[in-house]
C-alpha cells in the first residue's frame, strides 16, 4: 500500500478522509424518513429504519465483542425482487452519524440464503455516497443480515464501513 500511495498525487494523499464502523441494528423506535425513499431512482418495496452503534473489537484478533453506545440512525429504502444467491436489490440509504448526514444509493448482493438457517439471508452492500455540506462524495459498504422471515435469534442488520471524503 505504501508504494501505491507514493504514486499518487499530492492533493490525493492531502484530502480529509473519515472513516467510520459502525453496527446498524433494525430498531422499532427509529422512525424510518419516507423522504429518503423518494430521492432513490427506483421504487422501493421494503424501507428499514436502524439505530448505528459504535462497535468494539477485542485487540488479539479483532472479535467483535461490544456495541458500544449509539451514534447514529438511519433509513433504507429497497427494492428486492429475488432472495437467491448471487442476486441483487437496490437500496438507497441515509446515514446520520454524529451530526453528518449522507445519502447514497447503491446494490446488495445476496452471498448465502441458508446458513445458518434456511431464509436467513446474508449479503454484502456496497452504497455510492453523495456530496453533501462539507463532504466530497465517498463509499460505504457492508457485511449485512437479513431476517424477513422472523426467524428467533437473528437480528436485521449490519456491520458498516462508511468512508467519507471531507472538504
Amino acid at each position: 500500500m505504501a508504494a501505491f500511495a507514493a504514486v499518487l498525487p499530492e492533493s490525493a494523499i492531502a484530502a480529509g478522509q473519515k472513516v467510520h464502523i459502525v453496527q446498524s441494528v433494525e430498531d422499532p423506535n427509529v422512525t424510518p424518513d419516507l423522504s429518503v425513499c423518494d430521492l432513490a431512482s427506483f421504487t422501493p418495496n421494503a424501507v428499514l429504519a436502524a439505530s448505528l452503534y459504535a462497535v468494539q473489537t477485542r485487540a488479539s484478533d479483532a472479535l467483535l465483542v461490544n456495541r458500544s453506545r449509539r451514534v447514529g440512525f438511519g433509513t433504507a429504502c429497497i427494492r428486492i425482487t429475488s432472495l437467491n444467491v448471487g442476486d441483487t436489490a437496490q437500496m438507497f440509504s441515509e446515514f446520520n452519524i454524529g451530526n453528518r448526514r449522507v445519502l447514497g444509493e447503491g446494490v446488495c448482493v445476496v452471498g448465502e440464503n441458508s446458513v445458518p438457517a434456511a431464509g436467513l439471508i446474508l449479503a454484502g452492500c456496497t452504497i455510492a455516497l453523495d456530496p453533501a455540506a462539507g463532504v466530497a462524495g465517498g463509499i460505504a459498504t457492508s457485511n449485512t443480515v437479513f431476517n424477513p422471515f422472523d426467524l428467533p435469534g437473528f437480528e436485521t442488520g449490519s456491520i458498516w464501513t462508511v468512508q467519507l471524503f471531507v472538504d
